[in-house]
């Protein structure tokens, strides 16, 4: 199945916790919306903590089992 398929992503737009359903551990990568790498890590409890972050739109990347998906993120 792919990853696109079964992973959802919330909320968005997201003031502290990132939420990701339908996927267990896997790889994250924040990027901001022109491609600089902000934080990368492991997750593996389908959280990411963005609360440090600054206001304004990223790229978040997920990785699984060779499989990668981008969803675009608005930090409140």
């Amino acid at each position: 199945i792919p990853l696109e398929d079964v992973l959802s992503v919330y909320p968005n737009p997201v003031s502290d916790k990132l939420y990701l359903d339908g996927i267990g551990r896997g790889r994250y990568k924040l990027m901001t919306i022109e491609g600089k790498v902000v934080e990368t890590g492991d997750f593996d409890n389908q959280v990411i903590d963005m609360s440090h972050l600054t206001k304004g739109p990223y790229i978040v990347a997920i990785e699984q089992e060779g499989q990668i998906v981008f969803k675009k993120i608005i930090k409140e």
